[in-house]
């Protein structure tokens, strides 16, 4: 419970992240220079921003609704601002539709997209079927209770024996380890 922690914590006083799972992002990232990055639910970019920065991958793919026509325009021309040279796709339309064509692995995961338990899980057991060994998923917000729920049945049934951190502080993250 101590390693996304101490990203967190200057003198033991915890830093101004906005998110905790920027805080995550910037820790695994930085294990995972140069790999794959996956994220789904980019909303304005935000996270993608967080992760070029930490682990400069070479390739992203990005997920998300896109509900605003401004927010995927946002997200290209941030990462273009601040350089980001990954392979980048970038997807528009339901997660759950959208993964079943992507045939690849990743070894960053960030897990941000349908809130509803049910495509919660959809989406986190997408995400442990295209994780490379010693990779790491990043779900976002179990200060959802209905998120908490989904982040413990999962760590009980499909990652019993591995790495699981949970951090419930701000939007509250839980990171898996394959």
């Amino acid at each position: 419970m101590e390693l996304i922690r101490k990203e967190i914590e200057v003198d033991g006083k915890k830093t101004n992240y906005d998110n905790i799972h920027y805080a995550a992002i910037r820790y695994f990232g930085k294990q995972f220079h140069g790999g794959k990055y996956m994220e789904i639910g980019t909303s304005y970019g935000h996270s993608a921003y967080q992760a070029w920065t930490a682990m400069h991958p070479s390739r992203m793919v990005l997920v998300d609704l896109f509900e605003e026509k401004r927010q995927m325009a946002f997200v290209v021309r941030t990462l273009v601002v601040i350089g980001c040279t990954a392979d980048l796709s970038i997807h528009e339309g339901n997660s759950h539709r959208i993964l079943k064509d992507i045939n690849e692995n990743f070894d960053l995961i960030l897990v941000d997209g349908d809130h509803k338990p049910n495509g919660a899980w959809k989406d986190l057991v997408w995400a442990w079927e295209h994780l490379n060994e010693e990779g790491v998923i990043i779900f976002d917000d179990i200060d959802i209770k209905p998120l908490q729920e989904v982040s413990r049945a999962f760590k009980d049934e499909v990652n019993p024996y591995r790495y699981y951190e949970s951090i419930e502080w701000k939007h509250g993250i839980s990171a898996f380890k394959k």
